[in-house]
């Protein structure tokens, strides 16, 4: 009986051991380990699915989504009046916005069925003029973010935002 629980113990751990050393020696893509501090804020698991490679599917989702969160980055006017179809984007309205510059970098995406993800890089900076004429200059650079997506009627949207603090 000992013996054969020596065995089994023993082959559990020489199927297990590549998985488990996998997990630690695998060559990370460089987003994985420049934003590593971060990696416990997004959950293991979901830090995880950044070394993710895409389909082609995945990626024209992706591109879709950052098309429109383009569109919302650079939107001039007033946060409240603009179009709210775009989910969770919404937040990245900002009022008063006279000029804007973005850079948004897919990391990667996920897109099956009705759900899935994008990983993004983004950096903005924005020029604004207030009813005052007072003037504002704001930005962010290099912000991973996590966005949840999902498909209802044909149509992807961004309905949740994970960014780092």
């Amino acid at each position: 009986m000992k013996k054969r629980l020596l065995i089994c113990f023993l082959a559990v751990i020489l199927i297990c051991s590549p998985l488990i050393i996998g997990l630690f020696v695998i060559d990370h893509s460089v987003y994985y380990d420049e934003y590593l501090p971060y990696r416990s804020y997004y959950g293991y698991l979901r830090y995880f699915t950044l070394d993710r490679e895409m389909t082609e599917e995945d990626e024209a989702v992706a591109r879709d989504i950052l098309k429109t969160a383009k569109q919302v980055f650079e939107y001039k006017g007033k946060a409240a009046a603009a179009d709210k179809s775009v989910g969770a984007l919404a937040r990245y309205y900002r009022d008063d916005v006279v000029s804007a510059s973005v850079d948004l970098q897919l990391v990667t995406a996920e897109a099956k069925g009705n759900s899935g993800y994008v990983w993004v890089i983004y950096s903005v900076e924005r020029e604004h003029v207030f009813d005052d004429g007072t003037q504002s200059n704001s930005g962010s650079w290099d912000i991973l973010c996590y966005w949840k997506i999902e498909k209802e009627k044909g149509v992807w949207t961004v309905t949740d935002v994970r960014e780092a603090p």
